[in-house]
């Protein structure tokens, strides 16, 4: 796990930020695209 101190001044706040928004979609895109084909996979 990687913590980052966000209130310190030396940090890149956009970087943050991407890394934050990286984080979170990337569960969701995923879900999106191999969820049909994981309830394929349970129907059979």
């Amino acid at each position: 796990m990687n913590l980052v101190d966000a209130g310190s001044e030396i940090n890149n706040l956009e970087e943050l930020f991407a890394l934050i928004e990286i984080n979170f979609k990337s569960p969701i895109r995923m879900l999106h695209y191999f969820l049909p084909q994981l309830k394929r996979s349970i129907q059979a």
